[in-house]
């Protein structure tokens, strides 16, 4: 405030501690679920999010354990894949609320729209109408993707495109509207936990607490197999 303005810094410590002591408030207080209006928080956010927190702090048998009743209220599964065009059905403009969506920002046409598909898209593409800022890519030579299998249908979501950066360069074409009407159009929901990084934590945390079990290799395997298009449950 105005009156101290010399305040000494928080410690690591005390942040995390502000931060864990919100979230176990808004686990004892948020609602069971958000269907009468979707995208508010549920007690099941505060959860996942308290389980990222703990594996970041390093308390990974509570993190297991905080991940392992997010999975066991069997409220989430991971949307069926098959075809690079069926992730339209997770990050899609008519996706609406999926099985996987624990917390995600909404967007309509009403209001102001979501930005991000506006920083990735390039205006030749259609995807975004004539729009785009095309400012975030990859290219197409890095280690990383050279070692992405072809079988990963999220691999083809990056696709090669010359606009002045060399023949090399890729843009990702996740977040997709054609019928935006300006940077600020696009509706597709933005997702900050889907139930995919519930697997995962629990997976790690899992695994630093026991090493390589059963149910941790089941997790991690449960979100590849979706990315292969195969059997999740296979």
């Amino acid at each position: 405030n105005m009156e101290e303005q010399n305040v000494a810094r928080n410690t690591v410590e005390e942040v995390y501690a502000l931060i864990e002591a919100d979230l176990l408030e808004a686990e004892a207080n948020l609602p069971d679920n958000n269907t009468a209006q979707p995208g508010r928080p549920t007690i099941w956010m505060a959860k996942t999010l308290l389980s990222d927190v703990l594996l970041t702090t390093q308390r990974y048998q509570e993190a297991r354990d905080k991940a392992q009743e997010v999975i066991s209220s069997n409220l989430f599964s991971l949307v069926p894949i098959q075809t690079v065009d069926d992730f339209e059905k997770i990050f899609g403009v008519g996706a609406g609320v999926t099985k996987e969506e624990i917390f995600h920002f909404k967007y309509s046409r009403e209001e102001q729209g979501n930005y991000y598909p506006f920083i990735i898209n390039h205006p030749s593409t259609g995807y975004l109408g004539d729009k785009g800022a095309y400012a975030q890519y990859g290219d197409s030579t890095s280690t990383f993707y050279k070692g992405w299998n072809d079988g990963d249908l999220r691999k083809a979501l990056w696709y090669p495109l010359e606009f002045g950066l060399g023949k090399n360069t890729l843009l990702q074409k996740k977040f997709i509207d054609p019928q935006a009407a300006n940077e600020y159009g696009a509706i597709n929901d933005f997702p900050l936990y889907r139930y995919p990084e519930v697997l995962l934590i629990f997976a790690e945390a899992d695994a630093r607490v026991n090493g390589e079990t059963p149910d941790a290799l089941e997790a991690v395997n449960k979100v590849k197999r979706r990315s292969y298009g195969l059997a999740i449950g296979a």
